[in-house]
């Protein structure tokens, strides 16, 4: 029976690989690597402004609850019902952002390699 290898039997290797492929897609879409990884940035941020949001909505319900004057203490929770909305929103939007453009880098990668090995790209 043959073992089949795994990329982790040699991480010295995978790692190589890596570099080459980090470097390639660098070289071929420096400008859309960097959107990317402002955006996935941006995207590991967003979950925890909407946390904060959520929090500070939770806190203006309770100070509603346990105000004197009902009426003026619920200004600040449409606020902030309108700030996790617009949370939401802005999520929304930079994932569809970063789904652009990661389709934008993968399409000019796969042109510039298309240029080097002709042979690869032809069906």
């Amino acid at each position: 029976m043959v073992k089949m290898k795994s990329p982790l039997d040699n991480p010295i290797q995978s790692t190589l690989q890596l570099k080459r492929a980090l470097s390639l897609v660098w070289q071929t879409a420096p400008k859309w690597t960097l959107i990317n990884v402002a955006i996935s940035f941006l995207q590991g941020a967003l979950p925890l402004v909407a946390l904060y949001v959520m929090k500070r909505l939770l806190d203006a319900v309770m100070m509603t609850l346990v105000s004197s004057n009902p009426g003026n203490a619920f200004h600040p929770v449409v606020f902030w019902i309108l700030a996790a909305g617009g949370v939401a929103v802005l999520i929304s939007i930079i994932q569809s952002l970063g789904e652009y453009a990661s389709e934008a880098q993968s399409m000019q990668v796969t042109d510039a390699v298309a240029l080097v090995y002709p042979c690869f790209c032809r069906i």
